[in-house]
């Protein structure tokens, strides 16, 4: 099994990564052969989609632009699993996200790309409800467009993030129990 981990946090070692990592930590743990990589939208140069449509073109199937999304693409056509790590800011995915989904679209979805890959959606958010933070709205989104391609949308988890130095995410024991549960019905 191939997991492709798409980090949307702007902090490598936010609440966000921290539930990724407890999350592929247990992944592995399940799956001793999974080919895991992580990547940090953060510190890759992705560029928006410039809905010029070239990637629709029978000749071409390809972005025109030429960033770093052209090393990725390779990267989730081989994975079996994607997951898409984000907090919510603002009642939504961050921007690094945002833009990272929009460039999907140069997928040759219609041939299958993405077709029956596992969709995986890790959050966290500042509201004290998973319903009124802005992450149903990003399930939402994210389930709509594992229908459109085919995808399975697998799991969801999200977590207030509202923690303190006391207690870290990483040491909430609520937080590891659930993310272990989850990652072993990967």
């Amino acid at each position: 099994m191939k997991i492709l981990a798409v980090l949307g946090s702007p902090h490598k070692d936010g609440n966000t990564a921290t539930i990724l990592s407890l999350y592929l930590a247990e992944a592995i743990r399940k799956y001793p052969d999974a080919e895991i990589e992580n990547i940090f939208l953060q510190s890759l140069n992705i560029k928006g989609c410039q809905a010029c449509f070239y990637c629709k073109k029978a000749d071409t199937k390809t972005c025109i632009i030429n960033d770093d999304m052209t090393e990725i693409y390779p990267k989730i056509y081989d994975a079996d699993v994607l997951i898409f790590a984000t907090p919510i800011y603002w009642w939504n995915m961050t921007s690094q996200m945002k833009t990272f989904i929009d460039r999907l679209y140069a997928l040759d979805f219609r041939a299958g790309a993405l077709k029956d890959k596992k969709l995986v959606y890790l959050t966290t958010y500042g509201a004290p409800e998973y319903n009124s933070s802005g992450a149903y709205f990003v399930e939402q989104s994210l389930a709509s467009m594992a229908k459109f391609t085919g995808m399975k949308f697998n799991q969801r988890y999200g977590v207030c993030s509202d923690v303190t130095p006391e207690n870290p995410l990483s040491s909430n024991e609520k937080v590891l129990a659930d993310i272990k549960e989850i990652a072993l019905t990967l």
